[in-house]
């Protein structure tokens, strides 16, 4: 294996660009040119864009047939503005790489650049995927959904996630469960404007609405059983414009969360129930936008200790995780076509995901490399 070390200072002038030029879902139009600028030299078949901002590139073994692997990495930023006072900070307002998405770029493409020079002792393929709108949109889904890891159908895949709190380069995983699932919704209550000197001659959606945002919360405690893990939090509330005038609409949003599918959907179907039943109480009206965003991402057993083997035989520290994140990951619509394990990559003593100080430092991504370059190996080379 090609040491890192050779490698190492392209793949931090890369993340550093990278970091530079954040850009959020859908729109990852010069993040997808750096990534295919930076592969443009290795003997990869890069196929024509699914989704307008992915890259799907192929790595064909000079043995022959074998199985595929196939690694994923998110591409896309968030609207934060940085303060991290890094040199290579931001330099697109209001937009910052606060989840370590511009490291899981660099780390896809270094791992792409040492397993093509020991390309002659493969007998398979390796699939990259460079995948735009993980954050909100989940976009992995539809990528999946337009056949990027179809043809061939992947025996193996790994995706790899930075995780504050973990000691710095170290594997931390767990079997099944590593992620929830993740229902956006939003409800939309419809009431009868009118004076704030009268409010009996209209009809308040506030007070619905927030009598309803109250009432949800019995819904955890008293519908589901405690051994079934679920959240439901509220993000939302708008109404009004002016203090004396009660508004016709007001509208809340948030998320239901869930270690397993059917918990997911009797809370997200409570939600439902009690807002409707809530709506006839309060003689207002109710609609629902509801997007089943991400499922439950599912570490397979055997794919889980083909990771922790290649991590030992990289050098890299493995820690087992007690519990899963109540967070969620669109590598999930992944993994419901084959088998394969999401790990997350410790860095240390950091700020959390989604903040505006979050800069893992570039050697994490040493770590990262070796792991996605053994996990393919272990597969690929007889």
């Amino acid at each position: 294996m090609l040491d890192v070390e050779k490698i190492f200072d392209g793949v931090t002038a890369l993340r550093h660009k990278l970091h530079t030029i954040p850009e959020i879902a859908s729109r990852e139009f010069e993040t997808q040119k750096t990534i295919r600028g930076y592969i443009a030299d290795l003997p990869l078949e890069v196929l024509p864009p699914f989704l307008e901002t992915d890259t799907v590139a192929f790595l064909r073994g000079g043995k022959g047939e074998g199985p595929n692997v196939t690694l994923r990495a998110d591409i896309d930023a968030l609207p934060i503005e940085e303060q991290t006072g890094a040199p290579f900070a931001s330099k697109n307002c209001g937009m910052m790489h606060a989840c370590g998405h511009d490291v899981h770029i660099s780390m896809l493409a270094g791992a792409a650049r040492i397993l093509a020079s020991c390309r002659d002792e493969l007998c398979g393929s390796v699939r990259f995927v460079w995948q735009p709108g993980e954050e909100c949109v989940a976009m992995g889904k539809q990528l999946v959904e337009a056949g990027a890891i179809d043809d061939p159908r992947p025996d193996r895949m790994t995706s790899v996630h930075m995780a504050p709190g973990v000691p710095l380069g170290t594997l931390a995983l767990k079997y099944g469960p590593i992620m929830a699932s993740s229902t956006h919704f939003k409800v939309t209550v419809t009431g009868r404007s009118g004076h704030g000197s009268t409010p009996f001659k209209a009809v308040s959606p506030i007070l619905a609405a927030a009598a309803m945002i109250t009432d949800l919360q019995q819904i955890i405690p008293n519908r589901i059983d405690p051994q079934n893990s679920a959240v439901l939090s509220f993000g939302v509330f708008k109404a009004g414009e002016i203090e004396n005038v009660i508004p016709d609409q007001a509208v809340f949003a948030g998320t239901v969360r869930a270690l397993d599918t059917d918990t997911g959907r009797t809370v997200m179907e409570s939600v439902e129930s009690i807002c409707r039943s809530m709506a006839d109480a309060y003689q207002v009206k109710v609609d629902f936008d509801i997007h089943y965003a991400y499922r439950v991402t599912f570490n397979d057993k055997a794919q889980t200790d083909m990771a922790v083997r290649a991590a030992e035989e990289a050098g890299i520290p493995v820690q087992w995780m007690e519990k899963a994140s109540m967070a969620a990951e669109d590598f999930s619509y992944f993994l419901d076509r084959a088998p394969g394990v999401y790990v997350r990559l410790g860095v240390g003593d950091a700020p959390p995901l989604h903040n505006s100080r979050f800069l893992p430092p570039d050697d994490v991504m040493k770590s990262g490399i070796r792991y996605l370059v053994a996990f393919t190996l272990d597969a690929l080379k007889k």
